[in-house]
This record gives C-alpha cells, structure tokens and sequence, in this order.
C-alpha cells in the first residue's frame, strides 16, 4: 500500500513539472543595429538597461527577455530621423518575468531613460543623460559628460566619473566615489543623512514646500566638476 501511494505521489509530482515547464515562457531575444544617432529616447515598464561604449559610430541593441503570455509583452524599436525609440508596451497584474537591454552606443550621444521599475547603468561613456526610474537603481561607472538622473525609491552610485552631475533619490542612498569637484548635499533636514569625509565650506538650510532641508557644500580641487547629491529620507554618502 505505502509503495502505491508513493508511485502516486511521484507521478503527480512529475506531472506538475512537465506542467510547470510547458507553462514556463521561453527566453526570446532582438538584436538590431542601426546607424549613428542624435539621440536615444528610453520609455520601459519593467525592463533594465545598461549602456556601453560601442567599437564604432553605430549603436547596437541587445534585448533578451521572458514573460507570461497573459502580460502581453511587446518591445518596439523604431527610427525617426537622427532619434532611436526603444520601448515596452504590456498589459496585465502581477507581472512575472524579465526584460534587459543591452545597448551599446557612440560617445557625445543624448540618452532620455524612462523606466518605471528598471534599473539603469552606464559604463565607459561620455555623453548626456536625462533619466528616471520608480524603484529602479541607478549605476555611473566610470563616465563623462553631463547626468540629469533620479529615482525615486532607488539607489545611486558614482564611481571614479567626471562632468556635471544632478543625481537624487526620493528615500534611496546615494554615494559617490573617487571624484572631485565642487559638491553640494541636499537632504530632508529631519529624515535624511548626509554622510562626507570632507569639512563643508558653506551649510545652510531652506524650506521647501512646507518641509525643511539641510543644504551643504564643498569644493575640492577645481570647481569643476559640478555633482549635485540630493535624497529625501535616504542618505547622501560621499567616500573617498
């Protein structure tokens, strides 16, 4: 009796499987290049995306991804002009499944990231970032030029970059690591932190829309590059 409840037991268990399998959505990938651009317009929904420097002028992109069926999934790339438009389009509840671009693109290009959830990096680049993500974690390694990028959940981080910098995060961290500059620290004078092994030369604070901010800054070295570190209730690290 135990040795046919036990022959029971594995074929419902085996069937489950092969169920679960069959179920399981298959891993579907794009890749597509297309010549030099002015510009890249990021609009996503789930999906992440890393930037790297291409060998040449053109701009290659790599998307590999796997959703349920019923999430209607579908990614739309398309050209106007000197623009390229990367973008996901989905419908349906409680999302299962991925999405990750991979682009690679020339210097001086202009990147506009939107993406509700997706985490963005950029690697090896000098160009121009416009960029915001919900939840999403935002990753500057080892970059040049001007960045405009925040999140609102998210944490960023700056490694060993030069330019301009506008980073900030709603309840995040964000840390920036071996560059110099001038430097300016904003955050919720009551619910964040700010974190620097470096003696500020100006602090101050100001309100805004009836709450209270702490403002401080620094020079180190030059006065370029410019790095503005803002965060709400996170904490703004700075480490040397």
């Amino acid at each position: 009796m135990k040795k046919t409840k036990t022959i029971i037991l594995l074929s419902v268990f085996l069937s489950f499987m092969v169920s679960a399998a069959l179920m399981a959505a298959p891993e579907e990938k794009v890749e597509k290049t297309f010549g030099k651009k002015d510009e890249i317009r990021f609009k996503l929904v789930l999906g992440d995306c890393q930037l790297k420097k291409s060998s040449d002028s053109r701009i290659y992109v790599h998307l590999v991804y796997s959703y349920e069926p019923d999430m209607s999934y579908e990614p739309r790339i398309k050209e106007r002009g000197d623009t390229l438009y990367l973008e996901e389009k989905m419908r349906g509840n409680n999302p299962k499944g991925y999405s990750t671009w991979t682009v690679e693109v020339p210097d001086d290009i202009e990147i506009d990231f939107e993406s509700a959830t997706g985490n963005l990096a950029v690697e090896g680049l000098k160009i121009e970032v416009d960029g915001n993500t919900g939840t999403g974690n935002i990753e500057l390694n080892q970059v040049k030029g001007e960045y405009d990028v925040s999140t609102g959940t998210g944490n960023i981080e700056v490694y060993e970059s030069q330019g301009e910098f506008d980073v900030s995060s709603g309840t995040g961290r964000v840390k920036i690591k071996n560059s110099k500059g001038y430097f300016e620290f904003t955050c919720h004078a009551r619910r964040g932190r700010i974190v620097c092994p470096v003696k500020f030369d100006k602090e101050e604070e100001l309100k805004e829309n009836g709450q209270t901010y702490l403002r401080k800054s620094f020079t180190k070295g030059k006065d370029v590059p410019k790095i503005y570190i803002k965060t709400g209730t996170g904490k703004a690290e700075l480490n040397k």
